[in-house]
């Protein structure tokens, strides 16, 4: 798996942005009448929840010495 080392202002800007996409998502999940496009938008809202989860992991663990 690659590995991308952050510094923890990019981490925190990351954690921001996937955040507020995933609230992004989360609208445009709950309009869309098309099945397909929907179950597209559910596996990325997915995705986005684990990468969010790992970076905040990541930060945590990082800012503990």
């Amino acid at each position: 798996m690659p590995k991308l080392e952050l510094t923890l202002p990019e981490a925190d800007l990351l954690q921001e942005i996937v955040g507020e996409w995933l609230i992004d998502l989360r609208v445009e999940i709950g309009h869309t009448d098309n099945l397909e496009y929907r179950g597209r938008l559910k596996h990325q809202q997915e995705v986005l929840r684990d990468i969010l989860d790992r970076l905040g992991a990541s930060v945590t663990a990082s800012s503990h010495p």
